[in-house]
């Protein structure tokens, strides 16, 4: 688990009650959480892109 579109899927198959071994709630909340630190780190980086300024 990891990726946004992964999320997605694993919540659908919960909601339709055809879910994989190992996805649950909690571990699809607990791998989006996981998406913030590469989601923080991204805004970062395109906040001091060039042409860029102030704060958002």
């Amino acid at each position: 688990m990891g990726d946004t579109p992964n999320q997605y899927g694993i919540v659908k198959r919960l909601k339709q009650g055809d879910a994989h071994p190992g996805e649950t709630l909690q571990a699809a909340a607990e791998a989006q959480d996981e998406l913030w630190a590469p989601i923080k780190t991204m805004r970062h980086a395109m906040r001091q892109a060039p042409g860029m300024a102030g704060e958002f």
